[in-house]
């Protein structure tokens, strides 16, 4: 509300899961609407404790209905009380009919065009799914149709099969946190990380990958979890390239932490095998210390997988530099050739 030349908020509120006002947290001056845009019956059981859908009153405290679902008869596998079938983290109450998904299929197919018209925009956020991102980078450039029809299965059956991987989530893949989220990559400055919100379809994608590779370990969020890290390795790299996306003659060299070994490295004579194996069509796939991406030293940089993209430049005195896909855009890494030695891990190619 703006009078006077002053801005005033009138109502602001946080909820718990089936829609109770928390205390503390609710700024109320009389605005008849609550949770999920619902008006409040507040005369009776107090603020926010009674909300009007259109067909049923709900009490939030309780997490169920006053009265019977009027759809019991068409569902009943669901309690005729329950608030949204009990799913609170994946959907909304229809109008106190019935749960209805929170993410819609016209939003997700918007999404994918969006994708369709920059590859490069795919990310996984503040998750640490950047192999899967860069996997599904490749999938999108190669074979958008399957990208869609696989969006698709796995919206409405939940499954799909691509060549020779399946994707099957262990849980719902509409249960992540799509939200943006902040990178643990922080010193003096913020690097604001978009995810899912804004591209519902890469959220799908790699979440239920990301499930799909490590069934055992429990996936729980898009930018947050016990498990983030689970498929930022070579060996799921490798399963990826050559089951999801049916690349042939996959290999891979990685670099170990031995530094005689690394110090043997020859930086420009492995981005001139990396430039011939780009220009004879092989996608290729790098594993980076994340400093080298980002120039700023922090104690948690760790490995980092990014595309590489090639034009690769010898600019003198020991200066390189080199593009590739990372973190929803096209970067062209300018560095030398002794930080490149210190922070390039190896690479993953097929084709």
């Amino acid at each position: 509300m703006k009078t006077f030349n002053r801005v005033g908020i009138r109502t602001c509120s946080d909820y718990s899961p089936f829609g109770v006002e928390l205390d503390g947290r609710t700024v109320s001056d009389g605005y008849r609407f609550g949770f999920q845009d619902q008006e409040k019956d507040d005369e009776i059981k107090g603020e926010g404790n009674s909300i009007n859908y259109t067909f049923r009153m709900h009490d939030s405290r309780l997490g169920r209905f006053f009265s019977v679902d009027p759809l019991a008869l068409k569902y009943p596998f669901n309690g005729s009380y329950n608030f949204s079938e009990n799913r609170l983290i994946d959907g909304v109450e229809l109008e106190g009919l019935e749960f209805s998904k929170r993410m819609k299929w016209k939003k997700v197919v918007q999404s994918l065009f969006s994708l369709k018209n920059n590859e490069v925009a795919i990310h996984q956020g503040g998750a640490g799914t950047c192999v899967i991102a860069a996997i599904t980078y490749i999938w999108l450039k190669r074979d958008f149709e399957g990208v869609v029809h696989a969006t698709k299965q796995l919206y409405y059956k939940g499954e799909t099969q691509v060549n020779n991987f399946h994707i099957a989530p262990n849980e719902s893949i509409f249960s992540v946190n799509p939200e943006s989220s902040r990178n643990s990559m922080n010193s003096g400055q913020d690097y604001e990380i978009k995810a899912g919100r804004e591209l519902d379809a890469d959220w799908i994608l790699l979440s239920s990958i990301q499930n799909s590779l490590k069934p055992e370990e429990n996936f729980l969020g898009y930018a947050s979890g016990p498990n983030s890290y689970a498929s930022n390795n070579p060996e799921n790299l490798i399963t990826l390239m050559r089951d999801l996306l049916g690349l042939s003659e996959v290999s891979q060299k990685y670099y170990d932490t031995d530094y005689d070994t690394r110090d043997n490295m020859n930086p420009i004579n492995v981005l001139n095998n990396l430039e011939s194996l780009k220009s004879n069509k092989f996608e290729i796939i790098l594993s980076v210390n994340s400093q080298l991406i980002t120039g700023i030293n922090l104690l948690d940089n760790g490995n980092h997988s990014v595309n590489y993209l090639g034009d690769f430049k010898d600019l003198g005195d020991g200066k390189i530099s080199f593009k590739v896909q990372t973190w929803g855009e096209e970067k062209t890494i300018n560095t030398n050739v002794e930080d490149f030695k210190r922070y390039y891990n190896g690479a993953a190619w097929g084709k």
